[in-house]
């Protein structure tokens, strides 16, 4: 894989199909390559010094020798035709995804809802794994039920609709996983079509950092899709757990997929 890292990929006019993604594992992603012509996605030059010598070894040893970086760069089109039985592509590091011409999934505003109430719940959570608060899971503080709230609308959904979870799986046709390496850094989306994303308010942000944070992360909250303001993520009264759950509820129970 070293050598995909400073491969440049070149288009032509008479490139046609398309590259769809197909999945991912870990830093790197599965793409399956359409009609395009083949050579222009190869690898040039000798397998890389940090492949271990044992495995360059079995390499020339089954392929042969004279085969060089052709017979390496053939392991990863083996490997997805095992996995997804497609008979050309390759396997490509996620950094270098916006490099290739690639076909991405398709915006969801579905997936980036579960996504934001997904990284709203790590948020408050790490509020109530602090030691540095006075609230923690199973307290019954106002903290622990906007916790349980937005864990709801995770898991068990409102108003007879399922939860955004099983609704991902249900109405879309990829992994929450598949979005964040193609439109995040793995771990969780970063580059959002439907939801924004922002800091907190002041009053907020003098609550969390130096406490659950320190000073200078870079916390992000869902705002709310009508009113335009963060939800919060501290609530210590129960005027402001009402107040967010009335910001909560500006999120669709079943966002378009």
């Amino acid at each position: 894989m070293e050598g995909l890292r400073t491969k440049k990929f070149e288009t032509f006019e008479n490139a046609t199909g398309k590259n769809e993604v197909l999945g991912t594992d870990g830093d790197y992603i599965y793409i399956e390559i359409g009609e395009t012509p083949r050579s222009q996605y190869d690898i040039a030059g000798s397998i890389p010094e940090t492949v271990p010598q044992k495995l360059e070894s079995k390499i020339n040893e089954v392929l042969g020798e004279s085969i060089g970086i052709a017979a390496f760069a053939e392991l990863s089109r083996i490997e997805l035709r095992s996995r997804y039985g497609v008979d050309d592509g390759m396997v490509l590091p996620r950094e270098r995804l916006e490099d290739f011409p690639v076909e991405l999934p398709l915006r969801s505003e579905l997936t980036e809802q579960y996504e934001a109430f997904r990284i709203l719940k790590n948020t408050v959570q790490q509020v109530l794994e602090s030691s540095s608060t006075m609230v923690e899971h199973g307290d019954g503080s106002y903290c622990d039920q906007w916790y349980m709230e937005i864990s709801e609308r995770i898991n068990n959904g409102t108003d007879g609709v399922d939860g955004l979870g099983v609704q991902q799986r249900d109405r879309v046709d990829y992994s929450t996983q598949l979005y964040r390496d193609c439109y995040g850094d793995g771990n969780q989306v970063t580059d959002f079509a439907y939801i924004e994303l922002s800091n907190p308010t002041e009053s907020e942000q003098l609550r969390l950092f130096g406490f659950a944070f320190e000073h200078g992360a870079d916390v992000k909250v869902p705002v709310a899709q009508k009113s335009g303001q963060p939800l919060p993520v501290y609530p210590q009264s129960q005027q402001e757990l009402d107040y967010a759950l009335e910001l909560l509820d500006e999120f669709p129970a079943k966002p378009a997929p």
